[in-house]
């Protein structure tokens, strides 16, 4: 036998916005079914239908809302970078990759000590991770760096951060 409060619990528990507005829209439409046609079969089997399409819409929606939110964010993170913490991050666009090793970095700049805290605040902004010897950065700020700055034309080999 089903137990009506612990289906409410669960129903109310629910952190997932999509599956939320769909259990509220699949109800609407089985209630509309029910009192217009008064068959309870029929209202249960458009609500099951329903569901998983309302379901699908909705986090499709919330998926695009949130990426852009993202996006707006990391447009604003490089817009407030400044010159020297732009130049960093370039390296990772000329050299095509997320992950950098660590020699890599050091190798391309002269004056490790004065850059020291420009590492220490792309790292506070979590922007950048360091990890077993290696740089690694975020990977939807390396997308739009990649966007806006993917026609480098200095190559890694050839580029020289002067600090």
């Amino acid at each position: 036998m089903i137990n009506i409060n612990k289906l409410i619990e669960i129903i109310y528990s629910e952190k997932d916005i999509a599956k939320s507005i769909a259990i509220f829209f699949s109800g609407i439409a089985g209630l509309v079914i029910y009192l217009t046609r008064k068959d309870m079969g029929i209202a249960i089997f458009v609500s099951i239908i329903t569901f998983p399409i309302i379901n699908l819409l909705f986090s499709q929606i919330i998926q695009r809302y949130n990426d852009k939110k993202s996006e707006e964010y990391a447009f604003k993170v490089i817009d407030e970078l400044s010159d020297k913490e732009l130049q960093i991050l370039k390296l990772f666009v000329s050299f095509g990759s997320t992950v950098m090793q660590y020699d890599d970095i050091m190798e391309k700049i002269r004056n490790s000590n004065a850059t020291s805290s420009i590492f220490d605040s792309l790292q506070n902004r979590k922007i950048i991770f360091y990890e077993m010897n290696q740089f690694i950065i975020e990977p939807n700020i390396y997308s739009l760096l990649k966007q806006r700055y993917g026609d480098i034309e200095e190559k890694y080999e050839e580029l020289e951060i002067p600090f």
